[in-house]
């Protein structure tokens, strides 16, 4: 999840030492999706991208939704079913 500090800026370290300690388990993530409550600038996303050594297409943002129903709407909508697909095939 990516945090809003006071000042009103998205931090992301929560998400760079999960990144790290999967990778100290085996585990090379190869799509990211995040939790936020407002949507990522690209900034954030090349600056995880940096970090996490993941493509900045491959950060999918997971905004809070109204309706839970919508949540599948809104990664169709970032083509994360695309992004499966490719990983899977």
């Amino acid at each position: 999840m990516i945090s809003v500090s006071t000042s009103g800026e998205m931090k992301s370290k929560a998400i760079q030492h999960s990144v790290i300690k999967l990778r100290e388990l085996g585990i090379h993530p190869s799509i990211l999706v995040c939790r936020t409550r407002e949507s990522m600038d690209k900034d954030l996303k090349n600056k995880l991208s940096m970090f996490t050594d993941i493509d900045p297409d491959h950060i999918i943002e997971a905004l809070d939704q109204k309706s839970i129903y919508n949540v599948p709407l809104a990664f169709q909508e970032q083509k994360l079913h695309l992004l499966i697909q490719e990983r899977l095939l």
